[in-house]
């Protein structure tokens, strides 16, 4: 379509779719730069320009500068959070002085209000040009590991933070890792999960037992195979992490092997291989849903979004690629239908040709993110006195990224942004 045509002429040009004050500090999650030291600040018609000393010169506006003050007055100090309010800043004074301060920049309001500013907190958050802004965006991007990666389960366990934070590393910058030497116990995947911030309860319950069943609640709980996806795709907030306890695998079961795939990588790779294509499956919703009455909890949940979604500078943020899951397109023109089924198989192959396929053993524990990466297996035969069982769980993505940035502050002093996880941040 000429909508389709013009989107990816735009994502080929490089664009994207669209004391008793105290100085605000330089924030964690904000990358680290050289010092900044101030040589002058003077108030303009917008606000404040601060020069420094390397010749440089910042804008920063009058209302983001009051909304950002952190003195007593504005922001709960235990807390961090903020009392001054939105009513508040509609009719904020404006800025009747400004001073360099030594390391701090002072901010005088009309009225009798003050404003200090650690002069790095200014540098981090100055504004950007478009350019940088996207170079920025970009370089959180994930690159796809060649090989799963692999730790002990007495490194993660038995190491303190350190053990786990590397651990953290694996999922964040490969999406996966395998746990190795994990005692065969069922509880593992919860203790693992404990080692981050503890379980995510789903409709499934806080663990799973993924076993061939007669009649089976999930496509999982059979023999057959299961291409690549990820789980529970119609939820608003799918599962971040997820882990399956290999605690039984008989040597003389055939087939059954494990898939892995990296989504975003093969959403970046559809964008450069095909932009029609890729602004098919990014603007085009998709329909998922499980709808599911004869089981013990009842379950009837739908949800319509793009395959893959991006932020303003064309990164991709979210893949959701569940075909066991998918509904009918809705609400959609028979041209559109006809624009993403191409798409989707175009897709469809790229994640075929990257695919890992490895056999899990007893003892491993497969650990990945299940907002990045795709996840199957291939169909497999039980012998009468054979087995295939995995034991599964599932942990937030909010609370690893926060266990996970916390550690490498704490012990390493990183406080940069890392690559993204697949949830939507728009970063």
């Amino acid at each position: 379509t000429m909508f389709l045509r013009s989107f990816s002429a735009r994502l080929a040009a490089g664009l994207g779719p669209t004391a008793a004050r105290r100085p605000l500090q330089a924030l964690p999650h904000v990358r680290m730069l050289a010092t900044a030291t101030a040589a002058s600040a003077s108030t303009t018609s917008r606000g404040m320009q601060v020069a420094w000393v390397d010749g440089s010169k910042d804008t920063f506006n009058a209302t983001w500068l009051r909304q950002n003050c952190t003195c007593k007055d504005c922001v709960e100090q235990s807390s961090g959070q903020r009392m001054y309010t939105t009513r508040e800043l509609r009719t904020h004074a404006p800025i009747a002085a400004v001073a360099v301060e030594g390391s701090r920049v002072r901010v005088e309001w009309a009225g009798g209000h003050a404003s200090v500013f650690d002069a790095q907190f200014l540098k981090q958050h100055a504004p950007v040009a478009p350019a940088q802004a996207a170079e920025a965006s970009r370089r959180l991007r994930p690159t796809r590991a060649k090989a799963l990666s692999e730790i002990s389960y007495d490194s993660v366990m038995d190491s303190g933070d350190a053990g786990l934070l590397q651990w953290l590393e694996h999922l964040t910058s490969d999406g996966m890792c395998l746990v190795k030497g994990a005692p065969l116990d069922t509880s593992v995947v919860t203790t693992l999960a404990d080692r981050i911030v503890g379980v995510q309860k789903t409709v499934y319950g806080s663990t799973f037992d993924v076993i061939s069943t007669p009649t089976p609640i999930n496509i999982a709980y059979s023999p057959v195979p299961l291409e690549v996806h990820q789980d529970l795709a119609y939820y608003e907030s799918p599962p971040g992490l997820q882990f399956l306890h290999c605690v039984r695998f008989d040597s003389h079961v055939t087939g059954g092997e494990s898939t892995l795939a990296d989504g975003i990588a093969a959403a970046h790779e559809l964008r450069d291989k095909d932009p029609a294509a890729f602004a098919a499956l990014s603007t085009i919703p998709a329909s998922f849903r499980k709808i599911h009455y004869k089981r013990a909890l009842p379950v009837h949940m739908t949800s319509r979004k793009p395959i893959i979604m991006t932020n303003r500078h064309g990164e991709v943020v979210t893949v959701t690629w569940a075909p066991p899951f998918e509904a009918p397109l809705e609400g959609v023109t028979l041209d559109e239908t006809e624009d993403y089924y191409r798409a989707y198989h175009v897709f469809s192959q790229l994640l075929d040709d990257t695919t890992l396929r490895f056999r899990l053993h007893p003892g491993d524990v497969l650990t990945f993110s299940n907002r990045r990466m795709v996840h199957g297996r291939e169909g497999f035969v039980l012998p009468p006195d054979g087995q295939r069982h995995l034991v599964g769980v599932y942990v937030h993505i909010d609370e690893f990224r926060s266990r996970h940035r916390v550690l490498r502050a704490t012990l390493r002093g990183d406080t940069s942004t890392p690559v993204r996880l697949g949830n939507g941040d728009l970063e």
